[in-house]
């Protein structure tokens, strides 16, 4: 039995898996269990939190007060949530949501040509 399917639950599930010959492995997490989201939508759907598929909550923060950390609930965690605070979306989807002038382009060219990563 694995409490947690966050980073750490996850990491211990796979350890399991690879270290024992059960035949199953009991995950409990809060939230509903919304792991047929990652068989029925694409990865850029799923990270990001469109249409409040990802049972969220937030979670005092007592250094600033009247601001709050998010917590997404779920497999994965807040993984999920740190996906899509980090992850450019693809260049088509941020020119279009940018209003289509090009600005976007320009501007994932730049911070492409200024990292040694390539973001799109």
């Amino acid at each position: 039995i694995v409490v947690g399917a966050g980073a750490g639950g996850a990491a211990a599930v796979a350890f399991l898996q690879k270290a024992t010959t059960a035949s199953s492995i009991l995950v409990l997490t809060d939230g509903d269990d919304e792991s047929g989201l990652f068989a029925d939508y694409a990865l850029d759907e799923t990270i990001y939190n469109r249409f409040e598929r990802f049972e969220q909550r937030l979670v005092p923060n007592t250094r600033s007060p009247g601001s709050a950390w998010i917590q997404t609930r779920g497999a994965g965690g807040n993984h999920k949530h740190n996906a899509a605070v980090h992850q450019m979306p693809p260049l088509h989807q941020l020119e279009a949501a940018l209003g289509g002038d090009g600005t976007a382009t320009r501007a994932a060219r730049w911070l492409a040509a200024a990292s040694p990563s390539r973001l799109f």
